[in-house]
């Protein structure tokens, strides 16, 4: 943490260090001070003894309050720099599964809460040094009285090892409580937000929603309250042991004057130094306890460090510059994390070189997950996926996904200018109009873009004060970053045109699976269709037919309607739904 401190700010850094130092010296001073005014029999020694008490009690003054400013701004830039280093040890974990993993998402919950305290560990630290070296000074001139009086830095042993009980107890508290915390986050945002909040108005839950987000926050508070009183009650206990030791001392020295045994100045060097004694055991106790509060929550990051490291995608090679023989899924199983339930099981597949490829099934029939395992988000449990022979887990997976586009139905609607939020499907050519100009034609989102005031460069969404779109606007340019990518080896639509209706749908399918083929040709590229409507996917090279995890049928249209099985059920269920609509009956 100290690093990270002389990184933000070399200067203010050594700065507040220094200081630390001067103000561990300046208390002894002041209780040199003290004795000498007090024992002085010349104006020359007591002028100079009050200097020199000034002089120090100034110091402690000064010292004290620029170095308290200087460690706040430091704590603030460390707390940015941690902010962001949690985020990219997040981001730069390949798969998606630790999204998804309560123990992952508890910690990180625990760490962006407790960033700053992190933060102050190094200052907390160097206070607690900067206060012993200070409780050295002050009980070698209290040995100096009396021996005796050197035991009086037993007095830091009782509110040190209370208090070090006490942080324990706030620490497991916290944890027990970091799962209802999150759900109570969870559950108050999801009332704020427009998407959510209007189906909770009209479903009428949104009181019921409330209530348990209520009750998370009792119990959440509840646990912390019991923690605090605990932990406060240990605390007491240990400054209680340090209060009757520091009346002893005075009663005992107060002895030694009434015997001849020490001087007026001692006395008054005494109390001083023990009024300052409680200052410094404070701070060292204080210390302590930031220190193993930000020890309790580096365990945390530590944690997510190692997850990182131990989730790092061994793969190191390049993808083909075009595919040859195809993709391949062998055997593969998947079981989402916090789960029993197999989501897909031995699942075997050929996706052939340049073939566009539809995936079809009932809901939860596994075509996402299938999806998420084809770009890496997710690792199989069992067996493996290659890409023209080589297991994907030995391709960089940075590279393999440089080479693939996607458009999912759970696209992401980015608040940032309309062209941006086309161009970032293809980052390093964002800013090229001409590229952003032709996948917005592609998609066939221009009608989207004219309606909006300053064309590619208006503002969209609300947060910024932007422009709204619709749901199927906002699809529309997900559509066309998943285009923006120049020759994929791997193009997925999951579903993307929900919001469109079934003919729009068809054209832009066709201007897909049709349009592409030449394209898909020169690379190999496979473009993979997931739809429910199957008079859009019939234009296929190949439908696969999933269900409850497995590849049940796989062929051309015209092969599963004669086969007769699902495809052909479903297809037929779906055809009559239609001829139903349009007649009327």
């Amino acid at each position: 943490m100290l690093r990270l401190a002389y990184t933000a700010d070399p200067r203010a850094t050594v700065t507040a260090l220094v200081l630390a130092s001067v103000n561990a010296f300046a208390v002894a001073g002041t209780g040199l001070s003290v004795r000498a005014v007090a024992n002085s029999t010349g104006s020359g020694g007591l002028v100079l003894a009050a200097g020199i008490g000034a002089l120090a009690y100034g110091l402690i003054a000064a010292v004290g309050r620029v170095q308290h400013n200087l460690q706040v701004d430091l704590k603030e830039r460390v707390d940015i720099v941690l902010s962001a280093r949690l985020f990219t040890l997040t981001s730069r974990i390949p798969t998606l599964q630790h999204l998804e993993r309560t123990e992952f998402l508890d910690r990180l919950r625990q760490l962006r809460t407790s960033t700053e305290t992190l933060a102050g560990a190094c200052w907390a630290a160097a206070a607690a040094v900067s206060s012993l070296v200070s409780l050295g000074l002050s009980v070698w001139l209290l040995a100096s009285v009396h021996p005796a009086l050197g035991l009086l830095v037993l007095l830091a042993v009782p509110p040190l090892v209370f208090s070090r009980r006490a942080t324990a107890i706030l620490g497991r508290a916290r944890d027990a409580t970091a799962d209802a915390d999150r759900r109570e986050d969870h559950l108050h945002r999801l009332g704020t937000r427009a998407e959510a909040a209007k189906e909770l108005r009209i479903s009428g839950s949104d009181r019921t929603v409330d209530a348990r987000a209520g009750a998370y926050w009792d119990t959440v508070t509840a646990g912390l309250v019991r923690g605090q009183r605990r932990a406060a009650l240990w605390k007491a206990a240990g400054w209680a042991c340090f209060a009757v030791g520091y009346l002893a001392a005075l009663a005992f020295v107060a002895y030694l004057v009434a015997r001849g045994g020490a001087g007026a100045g001692d006395l008054l060097m005494v109390a001083s130094l023990s009024g300052y004694l409680r200052a410094q055991l404070q701070d060292t106790v204080s210390g302590a306890t930031e220190l193993a509060e930000g020890r309790h929550t580096m365990g945390h990051l530590r944690w997510l460090e190692r997850h990182g490291a131990d989730a790092r995608h061994p793969g190191t090679e390049r993808p083909p510059d075009r595919l040859a023989d195809g993709i391949t899924v062998r055997g593969v199983d998947f079981t989402y994390p916090g789960t029993d339930v197999p989501v897909m099981s031995g699942v075997d597949l050929h996706l052939p070189a340049g073939a566009a490829v539809a995936v079809v099934g009932t809901n939860g029939a596994g075509k996402t997950t299938l999806v998420k395992l084809l770009t890496g988000m997710y690792e199989p449990t069992a067996g493996e996926i290659l890409v023209d022979g080589v297991p994907l887990r030995r391709l960089d997976l940075d590279r393999w996904r440089s080479r693939v586009s996607a458009a999912f139905q759970d696209f992401s609607r980015f608040q940032v200018r309309a062209g941006h939020a086309v161009g970032i499907g293809d980052l390093p050519r964002a800013h090229d109009r001409e590229a952003v100009a032709s996948a917005i034609e592609r998609a066939d989102a221009g009608p989207v873009i004219d309606r909006l005031p300053s064309g590619v460069d208006s503002q969209l969404g609300s947060v910024f004060g932007g422009a709204e779109l619709s749901h199927g606007q906002w699809q529309r340019l997900a559509l066309g970053r998943a285009v923006m990518r120049r020759d994929p080896l791997l193009a997925v639509l999951d579903e993307p045109t929900a919001a469109l209706d079934p003919q729009a749908e068809h054209d832009l399918y066709e201007r897909f699976v049709g349009a592409g083929r030449d394209g898909r040709a020169a690379t190999g590229a496979i473009t993979l269709l997931v739809s429910h409507r199957f008079s859009t996917v019939r234009m296929a090279d190949l439908i696969v037919v999933l269900s409850h995890g497995r590849v049940v049928e796989h062929g051309t249209h015209a092969e599963l309607m004669a086969l007769g099985g699902q495809y052909a059920d479903l297809y037929g269920t779906q055809s009559a739904a239609y001829a139903t609509g349009r007649d009327g009956s």
